[in-house]
């Protein structure tokens, strides 16, 4: 495996491994007091750019979201930078480093993390990212985010769950 392989599986795995399951189980686990959950949100992604001409590594893109909760108000933003950093010579699936700025009105919430498009996008694997809290109500937490796409490659179930250290 080299190093860069190496590098991405690494990071991948302290992700899932940083990534709770639910608030509930955080509160099974005494912690629900410090804890936020945001399941049921719809994320639209309304704007976007890159590379027309394919796929490399090494191209720079970027997305922005709108974020619905299960009533459909807009709950919040995210604005999204990504870079393409590898791709697996054994299946051709490129793997793309996504960071993000979460923005809802209690405050704000970084993610970071690798993920295989090509799993995401053709055969329905589910992302999880490292996500922590930088102002407001969040400031201090750190937990993760997930999303499915529900309806490619705009429409996507999100969940979002942080917790205080």
């Amino acid at each position: 495996m080299t190093a860069t392989a190496a590098a991405l599986v690494a990071a991948g795995s302290v992700a899932a491994f940083l990534a709770p399951a639910s608030a509930s189980a955080a509160e099974a686990r005494g912690r629900g007091a410090d804890c936020v959950s945001y399941d049921d949100v719809t994320e639209l992604v309304v704007a976007g750019g890159g590379t027309e001409d394919g796929v490399d590594v090494g191209d720079v893109a970027w997305y922005q979201s709108l974020l619905f909760d299960a009533s459909g108000e807009q709950i919040g933003t995210v604005d999204a930078d990504v870079r393409v950093v590898w791709q697996d010579p054994s299946n051709q699936h490129f793997y793309y480093w996504i960071s993000e700025t979460i923005e809802l009105p209690d405050g704000t919430i970084r993610t970071a993390g690798v993920f295989d498009h090509d799993a995401v996008t053709y055969d329905g694997l589910t992302p999880y990212a490292t996500a922590w809290g930088v102002s407001g109500d969040y400031a201090g937490k750190v937990g993760g985010r997930q999303f499915e796409i529900v309806q490619g490659p705009v429409n996507w179930a999100t969940h979002i769950y942080l917790c205080g250290l």
